[in-house]
């Protein structure tokens, strides 16, 4: 779809319109009460994408069946990498813990914020360190309600980034680095 606009002398008696021709061919104007920017995908992928103006946030869950009960984590850490050309400008990201792990439910557009990053056009990769938030998933006092990505400031102007996904070569594909230990074990001799 294309959308065209124009304002002749930009005064109250004569503000903009939009001009719609529906595909029954009718048509309708509607007067601009503000501005706005309209923004859908053209092309659709198998990559991971986090925008803005069309909102799309990224949900994910880390695996933590491998660790034991008695597992300590030492530091944990998410890295995405970022598909090249993706990115303009520089932005900011943040990860959170949503209330609710129901994508339906008006828990899931908040919870408990991780942390944040910044990137640029050239960076190569987004990563977040995640080792207390981990901490508290395992310990049961966060939700393991999964992690959210989504723009700082959301939906304030139009952004995008694109990673790649678990398809991915292994060298693109997300990855989870996890140091942890278990307590020793003593052998009598």
């Amino acid at each position: 779809s294309v959308f065209d606009s124009s304002e002749k002398n930009g005064t109250s008696d004569d503000p903009p319109t939009l001009q719609v021709e529906f595909s029954d061919l009718t048509s309708s104007s509607y007067r601009i009460g503000n501005d706005a920017t309209f923004v859908r995908p053209t092309t659709s992928t198998s990559n991971l994408i986090v925008s803005d103006g069309y909102v799309r946030r990224m949900w994910f869950r880390i695996d933590t069946d491998q660790l034991s009960d008695s597992s300590a984590v030492h530091s944990a850490r998410i890295r995405f990498q970022v598909v090249p050309g993706s990115a303009s400008g520089i932005e900011q990201v943040e990860l959170y813990v949503p209330g609710s792990a129901d994508v339906t439910s008006s828990g899931f557009l908040s919870g408990t914020l991780v942390t944040n990053t910044i990137f640029g056009a050239e960076s190569e990769y987004l990563e977040f360190v995640i080792t207390n938030t981990l901490l508290a998933v395992l310990s049961e006092k966060l939700p393991d309600n999964g992690f959210v990505m989504r723009f700082i400031g959301e939906n304030a102007r139009v952004r995008f980034i694109e990673l790649y996904g678990s398809a991915a070569a292994d060298s693109l594909a997300p990855r989870v680095v996890l140091t942890s230990s278990t307590p020793a074990e003593f052998g009598r001799e």
